[in-house]
């Protein structure tokens, strides 16, 4: 599909405590029943699965195989704004009461297939985001999710969260605006001379798209960062008082988990932890990576073979849980 095939427009999403959030809709033309809306990572906004490792990214894959795509920005990442004083700051929590829940409504009502429920993709954190709002929802409104690298239940912390959250209090104090511009300074530099190896496979990084990845890093904040030190401590994550990892029992709807083999972020206990919980039989583990091919916690989607490792894989299994030409079950409006 050229670029021509393609248009993107941009679509806002106001929450009830006072933020308007950024949409990016990317379609071409549309043959699947369910659009698709994509949930960042941790300091990251949504550019991060619209970057091209080599010839094309996730989103340019699911815009191909006729999905229509929603990249969300949470509070505080990309162009989403504080419309009034006095609303939340950026935190798990509001992430999983406000801001999903806001865009998962403007996606039902504007998708070009009409009030369908969507599939969601969870980039790390992000899955963590949707696995909270299933269990808010027990499992209603999503068509089937799919996560990369992303965690549930913390059975062991890797050495290098272990140092960045080793307790509550410490997190919230950590200063941390201008660490987004500090990060992209410093990773093709990280990277080249290895010291990201928990993060990226510096072998499987195109060097000459290094600052495409560094443009999806925002600036983290302390409520957040003291919400994934408590998670850490008591292992799961509790929300309004639910733990979310015996919850997921309760939830139904289908699952692709997607772990990198050597992942230095988000170990392989924790990602495959979801799986354990679900409570559904449509449950798939897919890892990516061997002993002599390794891959790790960005190289999901950043790694010069993702196309073919990672995304083809997520876009046949969503094939097969779609249903079709949009066509069948509504008009479209665009």
């Amino acid at each position: 599909m050229s670029d021509f095939d393609v248009t993107q427009s941009s679509r806002a999403a106001e929450t009830r405590d006072g933020w308007q959030l950024e949409l990016n809709c990317v379609r071409g033309k549309v043959r699947r029943a369910h659009p698709v809306v994509i949930v960042p990572g941790y300091a990251m906004n949504s550019t991060v699965l619209a970057y091209r490792p080599q010839g094309t990214s996730l989103v340019a894959e699911l815009i191909a195989a006729g999905y229509e795509v929603w990249c969300l920005n949470l509070r505080g990442s990309g162009r989403s704004r504080q419309l009034r004083s006095g609303a939340a700051p950026p935190s798990l929590a509001a992430y999983v009461r406000e801001d999903l829940p806001a865009a998962l409504d403007l996606v039902r009502s504007e998708a070009t297939v009409g009030r369908v429920d969507p599939f969601c993709i969870g980039a790390s954190l992000g899955g963590a985001v949707v696995y909270s709002h299933l269990a808010r929802t027990r499992g209603q409104g999503i068509r089937g999710i799919v996560t990369l690298g992303a965690p549930l239940r913390w059975d062991a912390v890797p050495p290098i969260l272990r140092t960045a959250f080793r307790s509550r209090r410490l997190a919230r104090i950590v200063p941390m605006r201008g660490t987004g511009r500090l990060a992209r300074l410093l990773m093709s530099s990280l990277a080249r001379i290895g010291l990201l190896g928990a993060y990226v496979n510096r072998q499987r990084l195109d060097p000459n798209h290094t600052q495409a990845i560094e443009e999806t890093l925002e600036d983290p904040t302390p409520e957040l960062n003291a919400e994934i030190a408590e998670w850490m401590r008591a292992r799961d994550l509790y929300l309004d008082g639910t733990n979310v990892t015996r919850a997921m029992c309760a939830v139904e709807t289908p699952l692709l988990v997607v772990l990198a083999n050597r992942d230095g972020v988000v170990p392989e206990p924790a990602v495959r932890s979801a799986a354990v919980a679900w409570g559904g039989d449509d449950v798939e583990v897919m890892q990516v990576g061997t002993d002599d091919d390794w891959f790790a916690h960005a190289d999901l989607f950043a790694a010069i073979d993702a196309p073919q490792r990672v995304f083809a894989p997520i876009i046949r299994w969503l094939d097969d849980r779609d249903g079709g030409d949009p066509s069948a079950s509504s008009e479209g409006r665009r």
